[in-house]
């Protein structure tokens, strides 16, 4: 019995693995949240990023704050502006200029009126093109009785940060209040989160320390590439009607996947 989905990519939020990089990524968030700020999240493909982020946001109060998840390549500034106003169920102009004072005038109604803070998060930043880019510098440079009610999260590729560096990007890039690189896990986290997937099915430490070194050296510590040999050595092993995955297994499913 392998387990149904023990290492399945959709965990429940009160289950997601917490490293220490996970709480200094969220702490650093809600610093900048607390101050209104910029806050940027950058690392490779199957770190966890998209995971934080949803623990991040199932952490804010509704009654504080509007939040606004976009993620697309494509955005051009009058989507980027649209984007926010449809997750505040206004329906946006088609003209930039128009929907830009749109924009503020609604921005500063939720903070004036209703009191709650804007926060906007875009994932893929790496992707954006670069009018959007600059325009995500003027987006946050709103004030409202020289208070700024929108903070902005921006999450990408571990080439974000040199983009962002960029001559042409410094003005946004100097605004930034904080950044944090998000990277895979440790060795003994990788223990850790193989044993908490499994104890989730209901299973017991399947995997010997030894096959967790080599799957940890060949994932990187990444979890998206940790959940896929996993599931296929759990499938590989109750094929063979064995009790551990053992060398013979994993080297089979690293040969499969080409990992």
């Amino acid at each position: 019995m392998i387990g149904k989905n023990s290492f399945k990519s959709s965990i429940s939020i009160e289950n997601i693995f917490l490293g220490d990089q996970h709480k200094e990524a969220l702490a650093r968030a809600m610093f900048v949240l607390d101050n209104c700020g910029i806050f940027l999240l950058y690392g490779e493909p199957g770190s966890g990023k998209s995971t934080l982020i949803r623990l991040f946001i199932s952490q804010l109060d509704p009654s504080r704050y509007s939040v606004c998840y976009i993620n697309n390549s494509r955005l051009t500034p009058k989507d980027l502006y649209s984007s926010v106003l449809e997750s505040l169920a206004v329906s946006p102009y088609h003209i930039l200029s128009k929907v830009k004072k749109q924009f503020y005038e609604v921005l500063g109604n939720v903070f004036n009126n209703h009191q709650k803070q804007l926060v906007v998060l875009i994932d893929n930043a790496q992707s954006l093109p670069m009018q959007t880019v600059n325009e995500i510098r003027y987006m946050r440079s709103f004030e409202y009785d020289s208070i700024s009610p929108i903070s902005l999260i921006l999450i990408g590729h571990q080439d974000l940060l040199p983009m962002l560096r960029l001559r042409t990007f410094e003005p946004l890039f100097y605004r930034i209040n904080s950044q944090y690189h998000f990277k895979g896990l440790t060795r003994n986290q990788t223990s850790d989160y193989i044993e908490k997937q499994l104890s989730l099915s209901g299973l017991s430490m399947l995997f010997p320390d030894e096959i967790i070194s080599k799957i940890w050296g060949r994932s990187k510590g990444l979890p998206q590439i940790i959940n896929t040999i996993c599931t296929s050595c759990l499938i590989d092993m109750a094929a063979n009607s064995l009790k551990l995955v053992d060398n013979a297994v994993l080297e089979r499913v690293l040969a499969d996947l080409h990992y």
